[in-house]
């Protein structure tokens, strides 16, 4: 079996200006990794927030 790891990635203070911001928006950019294949990471933008508020 092997492990993988799909990564988002929320910066301070573009992203967000609390915790829960940068966790939320995060989790978004991560949902947005696991999209695009295993082993991936993801930065936050505001078109990953739109793509996912489209579907």
């Amino acid at each position: 079996m092997d492990v993988t790891a799909s990564i988002g990635i929320a910066v301070y203070p573009g992203d967000g200006v609390d915790g829960t911001e940068l966790l939320r928006r995060a989790d978004q950019a991560m949902y947005e990794a696991k999209t695009k294949g295993k082993n991936s990471c993801r930065f936050y933008s505001n078109s990953v927030n739109m793509q996912l508020q489209d579907k």
